[in-house]
């Protein structure tokens, strides 16, 4: 899980049995996210990783890569359409990588990648990407909150 902020979707995939590797940049939001684990239980079944994805993602032995990159804040849902470029990550090698970087690195590196993006993503943007796709709707109390796109080499 890369981009795991204060843990949400590790402490999911943890419930439902998995081992997550959760890394993020921002050591606060990741001391975060181990306290929530440890709430609901899965702490032992997530190794949690201060680290830069982009020097990382080379180093991971994992089959699956989840992305969870920040959408921007709230400000997102403004947006008329949302583009891969929108998709924002901090890093300390490279000045400010957006969702191309982010997913064109994943792809190189592992086997399936999993990408959570908004409601209003530009979808057709991913055709430039020569990877079978698949496109989840993510539903939350009988509502679409957002969308998983499932990357398979």
């Amino acid at each position: 899980m890369l981009f795991a902020g204060v843990g949400g979707t590790s402490i999911a995939y943890a419930r439902a049995g998995k081992q997550v590797i959760a890394t993020d940049i921002n050591a606060k939001r990741l001391a975060m996210a181990e306290h929530n684990a440890q709430i609901y239980g899965v702490s032992n079944n997530i190794d949690f990783i201060c680290a830069d994805f982009f020097k990382m993602a080379s180093h991971v032995e994992a089959h699956t890569v989840v992305l969870d990159p920040p959408w921007g804040g709230p400000a997102y849902k403004s947006k008329n359409v949302f583009h891969i470029e929108n998709l924002v990550a901090q890093s300390t090698i490279l000045d400010n990588p957006d969702g191309h970087a982010i997913l064109n690195l994943a792809l190189r590196y592992f086997s399936e990648v999993v990408l959570r993006v908004p409601l209003n993503f530009d979808l057709s943007e991913l055709n430039s990407y020569n990877h079978q796709s698949r496109v989840y709707d993510d539903v939350l109390d009988e509502r679409v909150i957002c969308r998983t796109v499932v990357f398979s080499s």
